[in-house]
């Protein structure tokens, strides 16, 4: 504590160093006890000031309790108390006002006046101040806060209380002693702060064990909390942790009045419509009625429905629709068509996926992309492979050297060059095991090891040993596999159906497959059975697909000529041809002689062999050469078109492709051009009758159907 003021010893020392003191135009002063007490002061007797000074109190109180005050105001002496300091300054306050002027005169002779007792009171609020701020605790303040209310540091004493309170209650840091604090200090600079702690701190007290029936316990027993929302939330998350249609449609029933049911709506909506299918959206529209945004549904259902077509200007890509307008801006480097609902795009090096709004499925982030194969896609940086759906949430990390698609649940990925599997949520489910891999197939999956392959099951277990040096997936069943160099036909428990005996074995067609050994071919049934001996001339090269039936026919070859068998391995047609083709449509294409024409099922000719090559029926015509051109006629072999084409294709849809002096063009059944021999290329059909065209290196699209082209890339027209 600080010792009493320099100015009051010094006022002391000059009134007391002699034996008498005399005042302005005053007499002179006789020595009493007040006198004495100073001068007992001034020696720093504080025991004889102090009882000279109480014994004065009664006949000069306002001089004795001054002189009392500087005793106690003293920290140097045992009767330090600044409460009983403050007491007694005043009281000589008080007993001052109440002295006649003569009085107050006489005082002044010893430096008592109004002044001086006025300056040791704020001495005293000074030294009790500093007392504060040296003890720093909420106790302290409120000890000056009581006793020293006439302070001009009271507001600062108030400040500091709040603030040391609310050290106390951060460090005990309940919501409890928070609250405690808000009521008691409504005015403190803290507050704010305290305030936002004992929301913080109840919230997380109360729902500490991060359950939904906390949150929901949290909410009903404070309605207005500040934490409404984050409360909200936290019961979204753990009702749709699956993120499955079924927990966002319970979430909604259940917590109708949470700020999250228009998202919940969302996302149930973009899930079952997540293929963009236009009967996914007038499905959806059936089961779920209550939807709240229904003409939102309508818009998506017409977009849905409409075609949309990528295409260029100014070296920037966009799309089109069936209508020719411009549906998503020309803003990308390059885009592919639209495959589920969802199309790759890219700028720079980077690629993503856009839906038919245009809206983003993904950033343009990835390296490399590939399309959307039954919710999924693969993706990739420059290093690594992974997977998304068709919100672009990775489902498949991107840290394999390889992905595959999704078979039956499953992907293969490759991994430090061995092959594993995960499933539809990224989970490796059969570990990194193998050196080779294909896709499930009927529950199995052929895999290979040390060069010798084997089938495993969605458990990762070996349910056919590693016993083939070749081996296929299964279909219906059956299994073809290879050992030695020769191949049978296995069962989905590993036994043989057909053992490993034959050079070749097909696939199965209509019920039976192509076998072959040495330079002749038969057929086996699906029991193994062979069906049809090999009696067949087999043709070294020739592709299995040739044989195999089709129409319930398949081609035979005796002694270098060329008919066709029934299933039940009788002769359809003799074999007495150079060529044949294949029965359509009641017809069948035949060579002899060097010519083609076409018989019945009788074997009857119905159309002349006067032909350079004929084709297959198709819609009731097929293209025919003679002359080097291509034309076409009935099945009567009366003409439909000349033969002037250098080129032609089969009908499909009632439109051919054909080709004249290198420039493609199409024409219908009635002979007529629907679009001229004038370009240079012309993509597959697409959707809707629209075909892709290129011509003078630029792109263009036309509707077969009406005959209209419905985007032209701008030069394309030019000669």
């Amino acid at each position: 504590m600080k010792k009493i003021s320099a100015l009051i010893i010094l006022l002391a020392v000059v009134l007391y160093s002699a034996p008498f003191s005399f005042g302005e135009g005053q007499g002179m002063r006789l020595r009493g006890p007040l006198d004495k007490a100073f001068e007992a002061l001034k020696r720093f007797d504080y025991f004889t000031a102090k009882e000279l000074f109480e014994k004065s109190t009664k006949k000069e109180p306002a001089g004795a309790y001054y002189g009392l005050s500087l005793i106690f105001a003293n920290d140097k002496n045992p009767f330090h108390n600044l409460d009983s300091a403050l007491a007694v300054i005043v009281k000589s306050d008080q007993s001052f006002a109440l002295l006649e002027e003569k009085d107050k005169k006489k005082l002044a002779e010893i430096d008592v006046t109004a002044n001086s007792i006025a300056a040791q009171k704020q001495e005293i609020f000074g030294l009790a101040f500093e007392d504060v701020n040296k003890v720093n605790t909420v106790e302290r303040c409120e000890w000056f806060l009581a006793g020293f209310k006439e302070a001009p540091q009271l507001n600062e004493v108030v400040k500091l209380r709040n603030h040391l309170a609310y050290l106390n209650v951060e460090k005990e840091g309940t919501y409890q002693a928070f609250k405690s604090y808000v009521d008691k200090y409504p005015a403190a600079e803290d507050l704010l702060i305290a305030t936002e702690k004992y929301e913080t701190t109840l919230y997380e007290t109360l729902t500490s064990s991060k359950t939904i029936q906390s949150y929901i316990d949290f909410l009903k027993q404070y309605p207005k909390t500040t934490y409404r929302k984050e409360a909200e939330n936290k019961i979204y998350e753990i009702s749709v942790i699956k993120g499955k249609i079924k927990e966002y449609h319970e979430f909604i029933k259940k917590y109708p009045d949470n700020h999250n049911v228009p998202e919940a709506w969302r996302k149930i909506y973009s899930i079952y419509t997540a293929d963009s299918n236009p009967e996914s959206f007038a499905d959806f529209r059936l089961e779920y009625p209550d939807y709240p945004y229904k003409d939102e549904v309508l818009k998506d259902l017409e977009i849905a429905k409409s075609r949309y077509y990528p295409a260029v200007k100014d070296k920037k890509w966009g799309f089109v629709n069936g209508n020719g307008k411009v549906v998503i801006p020309f803003e990308y480097d390059w885009c592919e068509s639209f495959s589920e609902g969802i199309a790759e795009v890219g700028k720079a090096d980077k690629a993503g996926f856009i839906n038919k709004k245009g809206e983003a499925i993904t950033p343009v982030q990835y390296a490399e992309v590939e399309p959307f194969n039954n919710g999924f896609a693969i993706v990739g940086n420059e290093e690594f492979y992974g997977m998304i759906d068709y919100t672009g949430k990775v489902v498949v990390p991107l840290k394999y050297e390889e992905v595959f698609d999704f078979s039956e649940g499953l992907a293969r990925v490759l991994l430090n060059d061995k092959y594993g599997f995960v499933n539809k949520s990224g989970a490796l489910v059969i570990p990194f095991l193998f050196d080779d891999a294909a896709d499930f197939s009927e529950n199995r999956a052929v895999v290979e090891f040390n060069g010798k392959k084997g089938y495993i099951d969605k458990a990762g277990n070996i349910v056919i040993p590693y016993d083939f040096d070749d081996a296929n997936p299964f279909k219906d069943g059956l299994a073809r596999v290879g050992k030695d160099e020769l191949y049978g036909i296995i069962s989905k428990t590993g036994e043989p159906i057909v053992h490993c005996e034959y050079d070749e074995i097909g696939e199965f067609s209509e019920g039976l497959a192509v076998v072959v050994k040495g330079e002749k071919y038969g057929y086996v049934d699906k029991n193994g059975q062979l069906l049809i001996p090999l009696i067949y001339e087999f043709g070294s090269g020739k592709p299995l697909i040739e044989l195999a039936f089709k129409n319930g026919k398949a081609p035979i070859t005796v002694k270098g000529k060329k008919g066709l068998i029934d299933k039940a391995g009788k002769e359809f047609i003799a074999p007495q041809f150079e060529d044949i083709g294949v029965y359509t449509e009641g017809l069948l294409a035949v060579k002899k002689k060097g010519k083609w024409g076409y018989i019945d099922s009788t074997q009857k000719t119905i159309v002349k062999f006067e032909f350079e090559f004929a084709g297959n029926f198709s819609e009731g015509l097929a293209r025919v050469k003679r002359t080097d051109k291509f034309g076409y006629i009935d099945n009567k072999g009366l003409t439909q078109t000349p033969s002037v084409f250098d080129e032609a294709g089969d009908f499909k849809n009632g439109i051919a492709k054909v080709s004249e002096k290198g420039k493609l063009g199409f024409i219908n059944k009635n002979n007529a051009y629907v679009l001229p021999c004038e370009i240079d290329e012309a993509g597959k059909m697409l959707e809707g009758d629209v075909v892709l065209l290129k011509k003078n290196r630029k792109m263009a699209y036309f509707n077969l159907k009406s005959g209209n082209y419905i985007w032209r890339e701008a030069g394309y027209s030019a000669d």
